[in-house]
Parts: structure tokens; C-alpha cells; sequence
């Protein structure tokens, strides 16, 4: 049995490969935001599609359980404010 990581754009996928074919498990890796470099200006908010991003205290905030992984909110982030691991 081998397991396969592959990342790509924020994005994680375990593959299974095995004598019956491939198997897929997707294990999430929500966005993180680091409060000190937020400048709240909202960017991220409007971009994600989830709509998983809001703002309190004018600082961004991704909701875990609605965030897709997509990377959309890291790619706009002037600030360099949003990571994924």
C-alpha cells in the first residue's frame, strides 16, 4: 500500500494506491489568517466563493468548516496576510 500527498494551490489530496486500484481522501487545509498583518481591507472577503471570510474588528476571519481550500483569498491578499498549511 502506498499513500501519495499531492498539493497544489492550497489545496491537499491523499491518494491510495493499491493492488485495487486508487482510493481519495481529501483532507482539508482551511486558509489562516495572521491577524498582525491584516490591513482589513476586505479584499479576501469579496473574493471567496464560500463566503467564508468575514470581517470582526476589522480583521479577516476564515470560517474552517466553509472554506473549500481554494487559494482564491491568499492570491488577492495584498498584505500576505492569508496562508494555507
Amino acid at each position: 500500500m502506498v499513500w501519495v500527498l499531492v498539493c497544489w494551490r492550497g489545496r491537499s489530496e491523499i491518494y491510495l494506491l493499491c493492488g485495487s486500484g486508487l482510493g481519495f481522501g481529501d483532507y482539508k487545509m482551511p486558509a489562516k489568517v495572521i491577524a498582525a498583518d491584516c490591513t482589513g481591507c476586505e479584499l479576501c472577503v469579496d473574493e471567496c466563493p464560500e463566503e467564508a471570510i468575514t470581517m470582526v474588528d476589522e480583521i479577516a476571519v476564515v470560517n474552517a468548516d466553509k472554506c473549500n481550500d481554494c487559494g482564491d483569498c491568499v492570491d488577492v491578499c495584498a498584505s500576505d496576510a492569508i496562508v494555507v498549511k
